[in-house]
Order: structure tokens, then sequence, then C-alpha cells
């Protein structure tokens, strides 16, 4: 089975509901924001005061989705940065519970935190202190750290930093990897839209997105976008929302409309979605098993806060992917 190594920013992710108002921590609904560490502290710290209950687990993006395909069995690895403090070794044993190999370089900066604050009507709002987690560059990039895996997964916040993104592709071209690259958000799409132009034609493989996501990127609407990203990318899936998701790959053309569901966090979603349809890919299944398996787990997130799936769940879902996707393995 294929191995996946992934780079992107580590955070310690922190999820708490049950908030009474979060315009008691001074946030509207439906927001995410960037902080200090002050700011986060004086959060958690409310909260604490508050006495409501915190998850913590390994987060950031890529993170997330290694820990879908962990569960589903495939070999994981992850590169990013952290602090030398207790978060950053909280992290690090988080990333090895689930199942995930981590390269974690340290940094001078405190380890990134991403505080989730959900309230008793399902709002929520993000704040993320990303410390350590931004200095992650290109010459913390170690070849030898890609031995032995198969494809490598660059998370949106790469994408912020042209000389981070283009030598982690330099060194998977060189060690013979498949590129998988999600989009992230349409902020740094906007942001980096030239440059993304000439870094995805020939040197990306597989381009995930939600439809805001191809439509910041290209102008298009999802059918269209598709069409044109596809023409620049081997694979591509874009993720429709309610409408499911819809892949192609050459002559191959597949939506996959997703089930409905009772959401109780929309906190990893893309993310796990990631994890399914790649795992579909690992296994050679075609674009529709693999978007429905993405739907799928997309789906079990959804309805845990966080983006985290509960241990006990994943025997089970093991069992749809195989069901799904069968198990032949990659050439």
């Amino acid at each position: 089975m294929a191995r996946i190594l992934g780079i992107g920013f580590a955070l310690n992710q922190i999820v708490i509901r049950n908030v009474p108002s979060l315009a008691d921590f001074g946030l509207a609904p439906q927001t995410s924001t960037l902080v200090g560490i002050e700011a986060l502290n004086d959060a958690l710290a409310l909260a604490a005061h508050l006495g409501l209950e915190r998850i913590d687990f390994a987060g950031g993006s890529a993170a997330n989705t290694l820990r879908g395909l962990a569960g589903l069995g495939v070999g994981t690895g992850l590169i990013g940065k952290v602090g030398g403090d207790a978060e950053g070794e909280a992290l690090y044993n988080s990333l090895r519970a689930a199942g995930i190999s981590p390269s974690l370089i340290s940094s001078v900066a405190r380890t990134g935190q991403s505080l989730t604050l959900i309230d008793t009507h399902l709002q929520r709002s993000t704040i993320t202190f990303l410390g350590a987690a931004a200095t992650l560059n290109a010459v913390d990039l170690d070849a030898r750290e890609y031995t032995g895996f198969d494809l490598l997964l660059l998370e949106g916040n790469t994408v912020r930093n042209h000389k981070l993104m283009n030598r982690a592709i330099h060194i998977a071209r060189d060690a013979q990897l498949k590129v998988v690259l999600d989009l992230g958000n349409y902020a740094i799409i906007d942001a980096n839209r030239e440059f993304l132009h000439r870094e995805i034609p020939g040197r990306v493989d597989v381009l995930l997105a939600n439809e805001v996501e191809a439509r910041a990127f290209t102008g298009q609407n999802p059918t269209k976008a598709l069409r044109e990203l596809a023409a620049a990318c081997p694979i591509v899936a874009i993720k429709l929302g309610e409408e499911g998701a819809m892949a192609q790959r050459g002559d191959e053309f597949a939506h996959v409309p997703i089930r409905r569901i009772a959401q109780a966090d929309t906190t990893g979603g893309g993310d796990l979605f990631a994890a399914g349809f790649l795992y579909g890919l690992c296994h050679e299944a075609t674009l529709e098993a693999s978007l429905r398996l993405g739907n799928h787990l997309a789906s079990e997130v959804l309805q845990c806060f966080g983006a985290h799936i509960p241990p006990e769940k994943w025997p089970e879902l093991l069992r749809i992917a195989e069901d799904t996707v069968g198990s032949c393995a990659v050439r």
C-alpha cells in the first residue's frame, strides 16, 4: 500500500463546546481569526473560568487528513515545526498515538495553537496562534525524510511560502513521489494566484479544492472550473458541500452526492474527505468509489466535535473503505 507524507502547519487543536455566548469571547459566529498568544490564552482562561471542557489533539489540515488515512491503515508521516514547549510535546505524542510518524522541527517560537469555540446553537468561531508552525521554511526540508513514501500531501498553508512549496515539490519529484495539493482557502489563492498557475502544471498530480476555492482560482462555476483545472493537473476533485463532490481524471468524470446528516461541527470535513479520496486513489479505485469514500468520511467527522473521529469508529470505517474501493495494491 502507498505511504503518504504530509507537510503543513502543525497545530495543537483545541475544541470547546457548549459555549453560552461567542460574544463573551469577543467573537462573531462563523469567523476565523489569527491572534497572538496572549489573546488565545485569555480565551482559554475564560473557558476554564466558565467550567467548559476542552478536547485537545494534533491539528492542522495535513495532520487531520493524515489521521484519517492512518485510521484506514495507511502509513503516514508529517513534517512540521513546533516549539520546545509542553504543547509541542503533546502534539508530537498525539500524532504518534494516531499512527502518524512525526518529523517535527524545533523552533524558538511557541507551538502554534488553534481554538475552536462552539456555542449551544452549534455556531462556531476559530482563533489561531500560528507560532512555530508558520516558521516552517525551505531550509527545514530534508530529502531523507521522504524515504519510504509514495505520495506527498501539501496543505494550502505551504503556498504562503513560495520557496518552501517549490523545494517540497522539487524533492518529491527527485524522489519520484506523486504530489497532492489541497488548496486550503480562497484568501491563500487570491494572494498567490500567479504563483499557483506557474507551479501546478506539470508539478502537481492531484489537486483538491472546494467550490469557493475553485471559483477563486478560475473565476468559473464548479463544472467549468473542474474542466479548466483538469487541463493543468491529472486528477482534480472539487468538494461541493451539500451537493457532494465531483472529480475528473482524463476522460473519467464522476459526481457523487453526499448523504444528509445532522451536523455537529464542520471542522475537518474537507480534510477527512481528502483522506477518503486519497485512500481510493492509493488503491487504484474509480473516481466514483474514491469520491463516495471521501464523502462518507466527511459525513462521519461532521457528526463529531473537532476534526477527530473517535477511535472506536475506525474498524467499521475501515471495513466500509475496503468494501467501497477494494484492496488492490498500487502498481
